[in-house]
């Protein structure tokens, strides 16, 4: 398994878009189109990552469960069950918290940056109302690719 940053299907599409056929065939192991394989070898490099796009696209769109974030399958590593307050008061850096119907919550505390000789401030990004994954976008959730 491979821990990658949730990203928006935009930036998705444009990072692999960037990349040169041979760039992008190294780095997802597709074999490379040859002079003998025609335009042929180039469709199908085409239709590799269009599959691509929309396997992602249909993974954010999933909706958020608990065995995301909790269990040894999680997809979202290192989040610990509790509340948002308990999170807070015991330092949890990443806890998850299913406090309603369909509705989850996530608490990311992060230290926020040194100001002017103060000591670290501890602060916390909090996303309520969750239910696809692509909600997790903005919080710069990690997940593991499979």
């Amino acid at each position: 398994m491979t821990k990658k940053k949730l990203i928006s299907v935009l930036d998705y599409i444009l990072d692999i878009d960037w990349l040169t056929t041979k760039e992008f065939c190294s780095k997802y192991n597709v074999p490379a189109p040859t002079i003998k394989g025609g335009v042929n070898d180039f469709l199908q490099v085409d239709a590799i990552k269009q599959k691509m796009f929309v396997e992602y696209a249909k993974f954010l769109n999933k909706n958020i469960t608990e065995d995301m974030f909790i269990g040894e399958n999680a997809i979202f590593p290192d989040f610990v069950k509790c509340s948002q307050k308990d999170a807070a008061i015991k330092g949890i850096s990443k806890s998850f918290d299913n406090f309603g119907k369909n509705e989850f919550s996530i608490t990311i505390l992060r230290l926020s940056g040194k100001e002017y000789g103060q000591k670290d401030k501890l602060s916390y990004v909090t996303s309520y109302h969750l239910k696809k994954i692509n909600d997790l976008v903005k919080d710069g959730v990690y997940y593991n690719e499979r």
